[in-house]
């Protein structure tokens, strides 16, 4: 293995955060959404502002969460291992 692909493997996260973090953002967002809609369905609120702030909101709120969680889980030795090797 040369110094490079070494250095690549050694720079990649040994746990979850990333995975994590894209599904909880990819899940706020999709809940902000839900909720900015609902919030503009039931009130006289002018919706341009609203939907896209709930959504950005959520999106960074929840992805943050996963972010966390996702880095209290370690991944297996041979996971890391062939990401290593097909990249």
């Amino acid at each position: 293995m040369d110094a490079a692909r070494r250095e690549r493997s050694k720079a990649r996260a040994p746990d979850y955060r990333y995975e994590g973090l894209a599904i909880g953002a990819g899940v706020g967002v999709v809940v902000g959404l839900l909720m900015g809609f609902a919030v503009c369905s039931q009130s006289d609120v002018t919706c341009g502002q609203l939907v896209p702030l709930t959504t950005l909101g959520m999106g960074a709120a929840v992805g943050f969460v996963g972010l966390m969680v996702g880095g209290l889980f370690d991944k297996p030795a041979e996971a890391s291992a062939a990401d290593s090797a097909s990249h």
